[in-house]
């Protein structure tokens, strides 16, 4: 995490020396990643305030987000050793962290909710597909997939059960024969 400190360091000296956009970039860069971890310029060269608990609100959208969320925070922190508050109406979570979990969980949780989203895409599309779920006098939808998707669609099928669903339309016909 002390890395993260440095990079603030690196940047904020950027913004100070730098030229023209180069200085400009820096303290665009460097605003956007102080209000996303809110902190101030003192704070990078304050070592104290990394380790140094805050209250912090955390968003989410559904209840498999508000999982995520807890799955991402337990592998960072012992959960035993922070105080949890959830609001349920407001769906969010009230976390007491430190700047450095703070900017873990933060950066954690966006990359596995954006790769959590794509591999539900994945798995219903699987799950259509194995179990023939689509309507059967359509024409092709015009999708191209890649080989890699392709491959990947398939390992996901095959590793779903197969359905002993019979439709009573089958089961009619069959009593009429």
């Amino acid at each position: 995490m002390d890395a993260i400190r440095q990079r603030l360091a690196k940047i904020l000296m950027l913004a100070k020396r730098g030229v023209g956009g180069e200085k400009k970039n820096a303290e665009n860069i460097l605003r956007r990643e102080l209000q996303k971890y809110g902190l101030t310029i003192d704070d990078i060269d304050s070592p104290h305030t990394f380790s140094k608990p805050v209250w912090r609100e955390y968003r989410y959208k559904t209840v498999e987000e508000s999982r995520l969320l807890m799955q991402c925070l337990s592998s960072i922190v012992n959960l035993k050793k922070i105080n949890v508050y959830k609001r349920r109406k407001k769906r969010e979570l009230l976390l007491e962290l430190s700047t450095l979990d703070h900017m873990e969980l933060e950066s954690m949780f966006v990359y596995y909710r954006r790769l959590y989203a794509h591999e539900k895409d994945v798995l219903f599309k699987a799950f259509m597909q194995k179990h023939a779920l689509y309507p059967r006098d359509s024409e092709d939808d015009g999708q191209e997939m890649s080989r890699e998707e392709i491959r990947q669609l398939v390992d996901v099928m095959n590793s779903l059960k197969q359905s002993n669903y019979v439709s009573t339309r089958r089961q009619l016909e069959a009593k009429k024969c």
